[in-house]
């Protein structure tokens, strides 16, 4: 299977996108741009704004402390439920070892059972966009979050 973001005209536009969320503050459940946007609605709204899913409003209410208050893994299950659900024809998103730009990234931040409970994409070899709670969305060190990891995937025409 080919990577998606092999053609370089997506994967800029898919990177034009994310990069139009940069400033928005952190708010839990929420996606609109430099109103509020929690880590994983803003790539889902970005996914489907150039055309790679279907819907983005999948996310079912759920706690901000979800991960300390439930034994669930949401953010796999959002992720599980695009690739069975809302991937356009077409387009699969699968879990990779090997990382490369415009790979989705989840990660096991804090003392939370190593569940996963953060979500970001991959710009640059040392660089991921996501969203935080005191800082909203913003670009850091892949180095800082990368001892996090607990998967990553990849979109690929099929």
């Amino acid at each position: 299977m080919k990577s998606l973001f092999e053609n370089t005209g997506l994967y800029t536009r898919f990177e034009e996108e994310l990069k139009k969320w940069l400033g928005t503050p952190h708010k839990h459940l929420q996606c609109e741009i430099k109103k509020g946007a929690d880590c994983g609605l803003f790539i889902l709204k970005t996914l489907f704004n150039i055309g790679l899913v279907t819907d983005y409003n999948i996310v079912k209410t759920h706690s901000r402390l979800w991960y300390y208050l439930t034994d669930s893994e949401i953010i796999l299950d959002i992720i599980n439920t695009v690739i069975e659900r809302y991937m356009v024809t077409g387009y699969v998103l699968h879990e990779v070892d090997d990382l490369k730009h415009g790979d989705i990234l989840t990660f096991s931040i804090g003392e939370v059972n190593l569940k996963t409970n953060h979500i970001a994409v991959l710009l640059t070899d040392d660089k991921i966009i996501h969203s935080i709670k005191k800082e909203g969305v913003l670009l850091s060190d892949y180095n800082k979050y990368g001892q996090y990891l607990t998967h990553s995937y990849r979109v690929f025409l099929i």
